[in-house]
This record gives C-alpha cells, structure tokens and sequence, in this order.
C-alpha cells in the first residue's frame, strides 16, 4: 500500500503550479489550511525544478500574509474570528521589534494573528513586506532542502 502511494504521489499530475500558488495564499490567511502536502509531492515527482516550487510558494504563501496585513490595517479582524486579545498580546512585541516581526509569519497559529496585528498597529509595509518574503522563502528553502538530501 505504502509504495502504490509513493508511485501515486511520484507521478505529480494531480497538482501544478497554479494549485501550488492557490494553495500556499490561502494556507496563509486564516482558513486552516498547509500547503506542505502539495509542495512535497510535487518535488517528490522530479517534474519541478525545485527552484520554480520554492518561489511559487513562497510568493503565494507571501501574498497571503499580506492580505491579513491589509485586513488588519483596515482594522477589519472582527469578523476572521480572531479573538481581539489574542491580536493584542502582540502589541508591545510589535512595538519593540517593528518590521522585523513580519520575519515570524510563517509560524503556524500565531502568523495569521501576527500579520494581521502588524497590519492593525500599522508597523511600515515596505519593510514589514521584505521580512515577511524573507522568512517565508527560508521556510520554503528548507523544506525543500531537505526533500533534496
């Protein structure tokens, strides 16, 4: 069974970029959601170049931060049932630390959050942008890395 699902995953022809790139924004919003699974089997099938996967997600998972960053500068989190304590327990850590806090996105559970309280305590977006892309892409690069060893 388990290698009838390896050779199923090897093939790759179930996923594409265009679902790599889908799946990594909304995996980073608030829907509960990993795109993990689909960059995995798709450098499992030797069709990408790893590359292209680790660009496409992180550009996706990118955009997806950004979207809760702009969620949270317009101040509209009420309705992504975020509980309002939780975005403001971030509140001095976001002061102190600024822009680079965007670094720390990634993290599940509290990247969402984290995003959009940068957005709500409206921490500068140009630099608060480079430190999300930045710790996105060395998520990405690791994994991938690590598929490759």
């Amino acid at each position: 069974m388990e290698e009838a699902l390896l050779a199923f995953v090897k093939t790759g022809d179930f996923f594409n970029l265009d679902a790599l790139f889908l799946m990594s924004f909304l995996a980073a919003t608030i829907l509960p959601l990993g795109c993990e699974p689909i960059l995995v089997s798709m450098a499992l099938s030797d069709r990408y170049d790893f590359l292209t996967l680790g660009l496409v997600a992180t550009a996706g998972n990118s955009l997806g931060s950004f979207t809760c960053y702009g969620l949270g500068f317009l101040g509209k989190y009420g309705w992504l049932r975020i509980p309002e304590k939780k975005i403001y327990q971030w509140k001095n850590k976001i002061k102190k630390w600024g822009p680079f806090m965007g670094f720390w996105a990634w993290l599940p559970l509290v990247g969402d959050p984290l995003a959009i309280g940068l957005g709500l305590f409206r921490v500068p977006w140009k630099r608060t942008f480079v430190f999300i892309i930045i710790g996105k892409a060395i998520r990405f690069s690791t994994l991938l890395w690590i598929l490759r060893t």
